[in-house]
């Protein structure tokens, strides 16, 4: 038994001290106000979000994080998540760390530090996406992403480990756990398991390239086994981010957004990018 937790002993001491030193708790909200219009949660719970107010220059300025959490298509499936944070908001911490593109500290977050930060969750979809499609396929960016006019930037892994665990091979697919170790660490995959994931990955671009160009969409697509690169400060701006270039998802971010220079990268095939740090995912990770 020490030897098998011992490395998740040294990853659980490191995440905390990651977590003191670059990381705002942020307390909750709870919209009372909404129960009376039927805006609820699957346990009839009202809707909650977490917020940290902006100062200075970006007192005006919102950064508002709409978190996914997958989603349930049967009665079984939202039963279960209703006793969840995914389906209460009776279930949500009532102080969340802030840390990556949500980071009020300077160092890690240079150019959004300042801003208003809320983390929640939205029903909202444009009409646009709405009248030529079934609504729920507009949850979706590759049908909703062309309706979006504003500028966008798309930030994801071409190797996005919870696509690749719940969507390429979820546990449903594979009852006989062939796929085990390699969802845990992409080095372990085998060559006819990783010729799967290279096309998944190719499905991905050609998602991509429906959107064109434009220098009003930035995009940073990396070759790493990760996801939520933007929340976690290890991936947004730190020693071990990853990089595109000489570019880290931080900079690439900033300088789009402030017009500093456009930025849209699509990084080589796994394993070609040495940034891309080893991450593992264990069957039951630590509880931090």
């Amino acid at each position: 038994m020490a030897s098998s937790n011992g490395p998740w002993l040294q990853v659980v001491i490191y995440a905390l001290a990651l977590l003191e030193t670059e990381a705002f708790y942020a307390g909750i909200t709870y919209l009372h106000s909404a129960v009376a219009k039927g805006a609820v949660c699957l346990d009839g719970s009202p809707p909650a979000y977490h917020f940290d107010k902006g100062i200075g220059a970006g007192a005006n300025n919102w950064l508002l994080d709409f978190e996914g959490g997958g989603w349930c298509n049967n009665v079984t499936s939202c039963l279960a998540r209703k006793t969840t944070r995914l389906g209460s908001s009776a279930q949500m911490v009532k102080q969340i760390a802030f840390s990556g593109i949500l980071s009020n500290n300077k160092e890690f977050n240079p150019d959004f530090y300042s801003w208003n930060r809320v983390k929640g969750s939205a029903r909202s979809l444009p009409a646009s996406c709405t009248s030529r499609l079934r609504p729920d396929l507009c949850f979706f960016p590759q049908y909703i992403a062309p309706s979006i006019k504003t500028p966008l930037f798309i930030l994801n892994a071409a190797y996005d480990s919870w696509q690749i665990k719940n969507i390429l091979a979820p546990g449903e697919a594979d009852p006989h756990g062939m796929w085990h170790n390699c969802k845990l660490d992409i080095s372990q995959c085998s060559i006819s398991q990783l010729k799967i994931m290279q096309e998944y990955r190719l499905r991905f671009l050609s998602a991509l390239s429906v959107l064109g160009n434009s220098t009003s969409r930035g995009l940073f697509i990396d070759s790493c086994y990760a996801h939520g690169q933007s929340e976690m400060q290890e991936t947004w701006l730190s020693d071990y981010s990853p990089m595109l270039g000489s570019t880290t998802i931080a900079k690439a971010v900033g300088d789009w957004y402030y017009d500093r220079s456009p930025f849209q990268k699509i990084d080589c095939a796994y394993p070609c990018n040495p940034t891309c740090r080893a991450r593992f995912f264990p069957p039951n990770p630590p509880d931090i």
